[in-house]
């Protein structure tokens, strides 16, 4: 049973569904002593079950830990009814028991979506890791309000618990994209993956280092980028993911205060200022030299500035070549202060005619933020930027839908200064 958050007058309703991998009293189990060897099951199967129903708040957020390159593990909260007092681990006459053991345990799978008009929007998928009770308004015995608040983190949080195994070197020359599920295999995930190949090739690994930063040092090795999605799919992009691919090279939503564009309950932006800025990048892999880039403008502007990256001088490609290639590219991305739009919530409930817009919206998509200020009839503010965090809010019959964003303007500069397209002198030409 899903929970309806909002009927609208065209008939369509916004809907909110969440389901945790429970054991129900239909599920097969074995017992050591019990079991035959390779004709029973054994320990419990889980079942996604629906408890929509008994969701009085939720809230999701899915950010990465470093503008639109590496994932920070995302994290869910839903407060439950537990009037009844189904959710309760001591409670072993409720529904979610078998054979006299609750399945309210840290571990379960859970997943939630959205549905308007038909359609599916994934929000997160990942495991509890606690179930928590709390009583109010309590005057006697059976008396107050029983509710269960359980929080849960993504695949990421696993991939961060695996320990490193180490094994003889492997992996010489292979692509971004083969080293990531290399890592992603050696970690034991066995979430759904969507992986691009890459163009940078990595040196050999023996899986010593800890998975997560194993990721994260191929992801900078590529100039590429890693998350896992509202479905639970880990998707890795490649170094030029943001300028040639069509979400991120296209807008696919304008926020703002005029007619056609999507309105806002909160904005948050950042002065124009030097932070972030990098115009002088060296890069070295291991066993390689130090590659430098400059932008001599933007140095002799604002003062040098370097990438403070933490893996920038143990980077893993094979050659030089290909860490000057990302010294040039951070720097050519950073090399000029910009005035940023940081972030906006929108509350969703309101806005019928966008829902399917903006619940489809996706890390590293392209929109585009407009204000106009009362400083001037003519002066209007418009910034382009990277879908780079989604928090969701649903309490009270609302949805609030907050997205954090980084810039992007110079990956536009990019994505229209193809070699058939540009001319010399007056777009950029990049490899």
């Amino acid at each position: 049973m899903t929970l309806v958050i909002k009927d609208y007058c065209d008939g369509n309703k916004l809907e909110l569904t969440v389901e945790v991998g429970l054991v129900t009293t239909g599920a097969t189990y074995g017992i050591w002593n019990t079991a035959i060897w390779d004709t029973t099951l054994w320990g419990f199967s889980e079942t996604w079950t629906d408890i929509s129903a008994y969701v009085k708040r939720l809230s999701a957020s899915r950010v990465f830990s470093r503008p639109v390159r590496i994932w920070s593990a995302a994290s869910l909260g839903v407060d439950l009814n537990d009037q009844d007092g189904r959710f309760s681990p001591d409670n072993l006459t409720g529904p979610y028991v078998v054979a006299g053991l609750s399945s309210i345990r840290p571990g379960c799978g859970i997943r939630t979506k959205f549905t308007y008009a038909g359609v599916n929007y994934p929000i997160f998928k990942g495991y509890i890791d606690e179930w928590a009770e709390d009583w109010e308004g309590i005057e006697g015995p059976r008396t107050g309000v029983a509710t269960t608040p359980i929080t849960a983190t993504d695949e990421w949080t696993r991939i961060t618990a695996a320990p490193a195994v180490t094994v003889a070197p492997v992996g010489a020359g292979e692509l971004f994209g083969a080293r990531v599920n290399r890592l992603l295999d050696a970690a034991g995930s066995t979430a759904p993956r969507a992986i691009d190949a890459g163009s940078a090739t990595m040196q050999a690994t023996d899986l010593s280092s800890d998975p997560v930063q194993d990721l994260e040092l191929t992801c900078d090795s590529e100039g590429g980028s890693i998350l896992i999605d509202g479905s639970g799919t880990i998707v890795a992009k490649r170094k030029y993911a943001l300028i040639e691919e069509t979400r991120s090279t296209t807008v696919q939503v304008t926020f703002g205060d005029g007619p056609g564009e999507v309105p806002w309950s909160a904005i948050e932006t950042a002065p124009l200022n030097l932070s972030g800025l990098i115009n002088r990048a060296a890069y070295t892999r291991v066993d390689g030299t130090q590659q430098v880039f400059s932008d001599v403008n933007s140095v002799a502007l604002y003062g040098p500035a370097g990438d403070k990256s933490s893996n920038i001088d143990q980077l893993i490609c094979t050659d030089d070549a290909q860490a000057l290639s990302l010294a040039t590219w951070s720097v050519m991305a950073h090399k000029d202060p910009q005035a940023l739009v940081t972030g906006l919530t929108v509350p969703v409930s309101c806005l019928t005619d966008w829902l399917p817009t903006l619940l489809g919206l996706q890390h590293m998509d392209l929109v585009k933020v407009v204000r106009r200020p009362p400083s001037s009839t003519s002066h209007t503010m418009t910034r382009y930027c990277f879908i780079d965090g989604i928090d969701y809010e649903v309490a009270d019959g609302k949805v609030d839908i907050k997205f954090t964003f980084t810039s992007a303007t110079k990956y536009m500069e990019f994505s229209t200064s193809k070699w058939d397209v540009g001319l010399w002198d007056s777009a950029l030409w990049f490899a």
